[in-house]
């Protein structure tokens, strides 16, 4: 009984260690991330930062929120090629863009939200998983805008929608839009 005792506390010591290491993105993630990197690499894109909101090239293991690790645990293959607008995750203002290009955006929505400002917006059939605390964005819609200026709801009432942006056609690597103050 000693024995099961002292085997029960060392494995539940190494458990929440573990959770620690995962939460905290300690040893080894971020090494095994530079590997990976190492391998197939991005596009470098430069990270342009505008007050709370992070604009940054897409890859599978991106953080989808400025403020939060929560990543798309799935490789959704047509958003790759895409850039995506950090925003906190409990962020609750309009997004305004200047689109110099032809794009589709993607929004990652939760059935926790209130998605009355999609209801125009095509549902996609691509499997996306963002788990979070409150929430998990299990959906995925798009719709096609043209040159000009937009105004984007950030989301939900629980948790904002992760925004991503595609050009059609063009250079990959370029961001084919202005965040507007």
């Amino acid at each position: 009984m000693k024995y099961i005792f002292k085997y029960l506390s060392v494995a539940l010591i190494f458990f929440l260690l573990g959770m620690l290491v995962y939460r905290q993105n300690w040893f080894p993630r971020p090494q095994i991330k530079q590997v990976k990197e190492y391998f197939y690499p991005s596009i470098e894109v430069p990270v342009l930062k505008t007050k709370e909101i992070i604009i940054s090239q897409y890859s599978f293991g991106v953080p989808l929120f400025s403020d939060r690790n929560y990543t798309n645990s799935k490789d959704t293959e047509v958003l790759r090629n895409s850039f995506v607008i950090q925003i906190p995750r409990h962020y609750n203002q309009k997004i305004k863009l200047e689109l110099l290009s032809d794009v589709t955006i993607f929004r990652l929505l939760s059935d926790d939200n209130d998605n009355e400002p999609f209801n125009d917006w095509s549902i996609m059939n691509d499997e996306v998983e963002v788990t979070g605390q409150s929430c998990i964005h299990n959906k995925l819609v798009s719709k096609t805008f043209s040159p000009g200026m937009i105004e984007l709801s950030s989301g939900g009432k629980i948790s904002s929608s992760p925004i991503l942006i595609k050009q059609m056609g063009g250079e990959r690597n370029v961001i084919p839009f202005v965040i507007v103050d």
